[in-house]
Order: C-alpha cells, then structure tokens, then sequence
C-alpha cells in the first residue's frame, strides 16, 4: 500500500464547555426559539419572531482546508444582510403538543430552516421534522442568540457552520431538588438523522447519542455534555478543487463524491456564576471526528480523485464571558487541526486539491463587546481577531447591528 504523502500539523488540545442551560448574551427573556425549542408548554408566547442580522467584516470569510468541504452559508466582504429568521411556534399545553417553523435568509439563499412537531409526555419528549440538531453547547442556538459573531472554527469546517437536519428525537429529562445538593438536572436523547446536509446522492442514515447533567446550587451552576454521532454516506458530493466559499455541490455540479462513515464525538463543561455584577460564565468544548472511506471523481472530470481516505481532525474553544442587562463582554481562544490520510492514490492530483494544505492549524484569540441599544430588542455586536497562528486569513474586524422582535 502507498500513502501519499498528505499530512496535516497534529495539534490536538483540549478545552473546556458551556452549561447546559445556554442563556441568550443580551436577549429578551423567553426568546422565541430558544422557548420552542426548549419544549416548554407553559408559558405563553407571542407566536411570531422576527430577527434581522445586519453585519460588515472588510474581508470575505475565508474556505477552511483541510476537511471535507460542507455548503455552508460564507460571509462576504462589505455591508449587508448576514442573516433573517422568520418563526411561528405554537403550543398546546392541555395535549402536550409544540412546533416551529423557521425560514431564513443568508445573502445567497433563502430554506426553512426548521419546520418541526414536538409532544411532551412526563419527562419523555419526542420531537420530529427539520430542526437545529443539539449537538454541542451552541449549534441549537441561532445567530442572534449567541455572544460571538461567528460560531467557533470547528463548527464551520465540521458542519458547516449552524447545522441544520431531518431528525427524529427521542428525549428524557428528570430534575431532582436536594436540600443539600441543590437542584440537579439530568438529559439523554437518542436521534436519528438525514445526511441532506452533506449532498448525499443516495440514502444515508445517521444517529446520535446526547446526554447532558446540570447541577444548580445558589448562585453558581456547572454542566457536562457527551455527545456521540456516526452515519454512513453514500455518494457525498462536494468540490476538492476549488476554494470559493460561494461554491454548493447539489447534484450535477459536484466534482468529486465520497463513500464511507463518520465517526463523531463531542465533550463539554461549563461553570456560571451569577453575583449582583452580572453573569460570568467559562466554557468550552473538544470535538474529534473521523472520516474514513472512498474518494471518487465524477464522470467527464478531468481529474482524478481516487483515493482512499483516512481523515482524523479536531478542534475545540475556551471562552470566558460577563453579561448584565445591557452590556456583555467575552474572549475565547479556539484552534482546529486535521490528520489526511491518502492511501491507494491514482495520481497526483489530489496533492493540488484543499485536503493538501500541510501548515493549516488555526489558532485565534476573539474579543467581543456587546451594547443592547435604547431601542426594543436591538444590540449591536464589535469582534477583534487575533491570530496566534498564522493560518487562516479571518477578518480582523467584525461589526453585527441585531435586532430581534415578536408579534
């Protein structure tokens, strides 16, 4: 067997994560989605969500390499339009029942983002449709809700950026109050998933295991979180040669095709403290994946891609944040790796594809400042990156206008 010779920086860390009940840096309290998506049935809401996120950054977000490419939704470069959320939930407390709908807008395509029905039954919960899948401390989050600009580097060259699927959720959740011990919170979940998200040409099928515990005592609170993932692809298409960040691989326009499984885990910990300056809260989180499988061209393509891969790649965070009622603030240090492995290789193209990128091992240092503005559910968002390495191309300065109301 031959091995070309395609092998990223092994940098593997570990960090920290967040808490398990994610509260929203400067939002209303009982947003919209987050209630939804939470599977309350108490409280009631304001069926309709509006939420606009207007943004400059002077340089385009830049292609991840090193990993398998996803479609996710890439900034430009300049002003405009980063992200609109439009929602209807509803609840039916007597019979259990909740939903939502959510379309959204990115500055090149509009989908539903989630349309999904929940049913509530003791501590057994059942959820199914389209649906932000909970994996880690921050993909349920929408934009708005979240303190950073962007979501971490793992989660933009992992999945995507915010990851959207077909799912059927299977969950219980049970809360014991201890005179002693405080309030305890404990969470398990079993998924199955589509593979839509990866441009799968044939059926894939995917599952995920989810258990998070929570514990609450006076004013602080700590939380642990494991998840583990695996699917089996079939035909996954994407482009290896091209670096255009504006490039989706639908159907006829994929180059390249990969065959094989996923293997995916996540862990996270998190502690709060809440005191009469505010909130601060650390957390982080470590994800590894690997990727193993056949690479393919598809037909009339002038180069060769057939290989087969071994791909091993990792990435985590750590952030510390303080927030009150109309002012946050938080740092976050993140970095990311990949290991390629190519062996059974036909020629040497894929030494020119995005996989061949042997020094890319981003490491970055983000600061953020939020202001909540005198208007009713607007705030503005300033980012500085740091680079600690010098990898990745990220824009220096990012600035987010946000505004957020329900009707």
């Amino acid at each position: 067997m031959t091995v070309l010779p395609i092998r990223l920086n092994n940098l593997r860390c570990f960090a920290a994560a967040s808490s398990l009940m994610v509260l929203p840096v400067l939002a209303d309290s009982g947003h919209q989605h987050e209630t939804a998506a939470a599977g309350e049935t108490g409280q009631d809401r304001t069926p309709w969500q509006l939420d606009v996120v207007m943004g400059y950054q002077k340089t385009a977000t830049p292609l991840i390499a090193g990993f398998l490419p996803y479609d996710g939704h890439y900034r430009s470069a300049g002003f405009g339009l980063q992200h609109l959320d439009i929602g209807r939930s509803f609840r039916l407390p007597d019979q259990g029942v909740y939903g939502q709908v959510v379309v959204s807008r990115h500055r090149s395509s509009t989908d539903i983002h989630e349309a999904w029905i929940g049913h509530r039954s003791g501590a057994w919960q059942l959820q199914a449709g389209q649906q932000l899948v909970d994996l880690g401390w921050l993909n349920r989050l929408h934009s708005h809700d979240r303190l950073f600009v962007d979501l971490p580097l793992m989660y933009q060259a992992m999945w995507g950026g915010e990851w959207s699927e077909a799912e059927v959720r299977l969950g219980y959740q049970r809360q014991d109050l201890d005179s002693n011990s405080g309030l305890w919170q404990w969470h398990s979940a079993l998924s199955l998933l589509g593979t839509s998200q990866m441009n799968t040409a044939r059926d894939g099928v995917a599952a995920m295991v989810t258990t998070a515990v929570s514990a609450r005592y006076g004013q602080w609170q700590h939380a642990i979180k494991l998840d583990v993932y695996g699917a089996e692809v079939g035909q996954r298409g994407m482009q290896l040669f091209s670096t255009s960040t504006a490039t989706h691989s639908h159907g006829s326009t994929a180059t390249e095709y990969f065959d094989g499984g996923i293997g995916h885990i996540a862990m996270g910990l998190s502690s709060e403290w809440d005191n009469t300056w505010g909130r601060w809260r650390l957390q982080g989180e470590y994800q590894q994946r690997q990727e193993k499988g056949d690479l393919s061209s598809a037909a009339g393509q002038t180069t060769d891609a057939s290989a087969v891969l071994d791909l091993r790649s990792w990435g985590s965070y750590l952030d510390l944040s303080w927030q009150q009622s109309r002012l946050a603030a938080g740092v976050r240090w993140q970095t990311l790796g990949s290991d390629v492995g190519l062996s059974r290789v036909s020629g040497d193209d894929l030494a020119d594809s995005i996989l061949n990128h042997q020094s890319r091992s981003p490491s970055y240092l983000n600061m953020l400042i939020a202001w909540r503005l005198p208007w009713q559910g607007s705030k503005l968002r300033l980012q500085y990156n740091v680079p600690l390495t010098d990898a990745l191309a990220l824009p220096r300065i990012q600035l987010q206008w946000l505004y957020s109301v329900a009707f």
